[in-house]
């Protein structure tokens, strides 16, 4: 009996390992941008793990559009995830992020947030921000923010079109909630190789903290990111957060 339970420890284990290992992985997601030729302002298709060995949730960061908003040309960025189609019946779990990015100094102007949590309760949150005057407005009331505040959309694009060959340091304002936070960590540029083929690997590691310094709202995101036709695609996004890790990999170019 004793034997038999070990076994079957041992087989869990393997089928974890080898899990893990498959979907935190580059090299799927590295041949998927390599052989797309169209992916300039495609639709970027992301599987989420919990863990990083179950699979939960599928993100999708759709095409950039060009908005007029409050009488300026803005980005609209948007991000859609939803519970996997199996999960759909018993887990009500879908977010709906907008943001939108004044096209002369990139930062967000306005963002929106909507999440339907399991209980199917829906949960919004809309955040006003006056660059000029470092004020954003959340649920009616002003705050100071820093120069050049991003959102979680805003920071991610801007990512995606900065030059990141000579940079070794990425350091962003980041407010969607009322406190100030920083994002600092180190940018490490790797050459793969696949085949006859070299890629240019970014890898961005850093840790995210309140500008009150507050020891309990912390958390750290590492981001793997490709070079292909002048923007960096992000194929593998890990979080780390409060003994909680959630990755997400690029699964899918449309």
């Amino acid at each position: 009996m004793k034997k038999s339970i070990l076994i079957i420890l041992c087989i869990l284990l393997l089928v974890i390992s080898i899990s893990f290992y498959f979907n935190n992985n580059v090299g799927s997601a590295i041949q998927l941008v390599a052989k797309n030729t169209k992916i300039n302002n495609a639709a970027l298709v992301y599987r989420v793990y919990v863990f990083g060995i179950f699979a939960l949730a599928k993100a999708v960061f759709e095409p950039v559009t060009i908005e007029d908003f409050g009488g300026r040309r803005v980005y609209h960025l948007q991000l859609k995830a939803a519970a996997l189609d199996i999960f759909q019946k018993y887990l009500k779990l879908e977010a709906l992020l907008d943001s939108y990015v004044d096209m002369d100094t990139g930062n967000p102007v306005y963002f929106k947030q909507k999440v339907i949590s399991p209980g199917g309760e829906a949960k919004d949150k809309e955040v006003v921000y006056d660059q000029e005057n470092l004020v954003m407005t959340i649920r009616g009331e002003r705050r100071q923010i820093m120069p050049d505040t991003k959102d979680p959309l805003s920071a991610i694009y801007q990512i995606r079109r900065m030059n990141l060959d000579n940079l070794k340091e990425l350091e962003m304002n980041i407010n969607t909630n009322q406190k100030n936070y920083i994002l600092k960590g180190a940018v490490v540029k790797k050459d793969v190789l696949m085949g006859k083929d070299k890629f240019e690997l970014f890898v961005a590691d850093a840790g995210i903290r309140r500008r009150d310094k507050n020891l309990y709202h912390q958390s750290k995101l590492n981001i793997s990111l490709i070079n292909h036709n002048k923007e960096n695609i992000p194929i593998l996004v890990k979080v780390f957060a409060s003994g909680f890790y959630v990755s997400a990999k690029l699964v899918e170019i449309k």
